[in-house]
């Protein structure tokens, strides 16, 4: 397996996605005509020995130290991922989506401790996780580190179980995180990942378990 060619993938089919949304392009009045802003992050956690080393890990696979493998980039090649919005005031608001895809990954994981089987950053926050169960996790706040906004997910990949009735093993977890549009946008971007990383791994004779956008 050559992990970077997944990585190429992702960033190639997130960008086409992207291409058709106007929120990616800077509001002229700012710095300019024809300035791109965004951020494409995947992050993949590998979860057993053959997945590290797949990865490009070195050493021995420590399961009590699992290395995240990450690549960010900007959304279109020379894009700023440095956001910059224009108030009603004329102020200039400015955005770090490289540091807004990181967040969202860091909620949705966070999330997952509790709800595992959540795959989409910003449907479930810590009120349903208290609701569902009976843990109260506080507030997760942007200044903390957490971001709420949707354009985050997360593919599960498996070994196929070797006989009926087995469970299935982890692979590893591959989250994919847009910022710079609005935030069903970045959604949108992301869920653009979810095939090419569903036929990357399935070459690989592995399966995927992957996000379903709610009704």
């Amino acid at each position: 397996m050559v992990y970077s060619k997944l990585a190429e993938l992702i960033k190639f089919y997130v960008g086409e996605e992207a291409k058709g949304i106007p929120t990616f392009v800077r509001d002229p009045r700012i710095d300019g005509e024809g300035i791109y802003q965004g951020c494409i992050r995947i992050t993949s956690r590998p979860l057993c020995p053959d997945a590290y080393r797949d990865f490009g890990g070195s050493g021995q696979f420590n399961p009590d130290e699992i290395p995240d493998v990450e690549d960010a980039y900007p959304i279109f090649p020379g894009a700023d991922r440095d956001a910059k919005y224009l108030n009603d005031d004329e102020t200039v608001d400015v955005c770090s989506t490289y540091a807004m895809t990181a967040m969202k990954i860091a909620k949705l994981s966070y999330i997952q401790k509790y709800i595992p089987d959540c795959l989409l950053s910003g449907f479930v926050d810590e009120a349903h996780v208290l609701a569902v169960t009976g843990k109260d996790i506080g507030e997760l706040r942007a200044e903390d580190g957490y971001a709420k906004w949707r354009g985050a997910i997360c593919c599960m990949v498996e070994y196929p179980p070797e006989k009926p009735g087995d469970k299935p093993k982890p692979y590893a977890m591959i989250y994919v995180s847009v910022s710079g549009a609005k935030q069903d946008e970045d959604l949108r971007c992301a869920m653009a990942a979810v095939d090419p990383i569903m036929q990357f791994f399935a070459d690989e004779d592995l399966d995927v378990i992957a996000p379903v956008l709610p009704d």
